[in-house]
């Protein structure tokens, strides 16, 4: 027997005497957590399962309708699904670029980020249901989140 395989003996047997608890398990993922990745993988996870359950709603909702008025029951479900997949080729785009890019746009975009709310009370609004809501282009009422978005 040579020295490698009495050395994989050795190590089988101190791990098959140590019992798997369920403290070990958690001991696991809170070194996981201490990660220096660990929130870039939680955030990516809680944004992947917001996004899928979404579409799945999207899905649900309206297709009885979108078969009703067009024939296709995906139609909604797939136009959905290609504003998704260019919004996670933006994101990775903007994952890639510099720290310093990000820190000069961040006060221009606080601006740009209050004027355009600060839009929905100009002359360039609707009222809806007695709110400022929305914007005439827009079709429907409509906030700062749901400017890209426009159809």
């Amino acid at each position: 027997m040579t020295t490698t395989s009495r050395n994989v003996a050795r190590a089988r047997k101190v791990s098959s005497s140590q019992p798997q608890t369920a403290g070990s398990s958690l001991a696991s993922a809170g070194e996981w957590l201490r990660s220096p990745v660990a929130p870039y993988y939680l955030v990516l996870i809680s944004v992947a399962s917001l996004v899928s359950i979404g579409l799945v709603m999207v899905l649900s909702a309206s297709t009885v309708q979108e078969y009703a008025a067009t024939g296709n029951s995906y139609g909604l479900f797939l136009q959905q699904l290609m504003f998704m997949s260019i919004g996670v080729a933006l994101a990775y785009i903007a994952s890639r670029l510099p720290i310093a890019w990000w820190k000069r746009l961040a006060i221009p975009g606080m601006f740009l980020a209050i004027g355009l709310q600060a839009l929905v009370f100009s002359p360039l609004g609707v009222d809806f249901k007695a709110t400022a809501t929305g914007f005439p282009w827009a079709g429907k009422p409509c906030s700062l989140p749901s400017l890209p978005r426009w159809q």
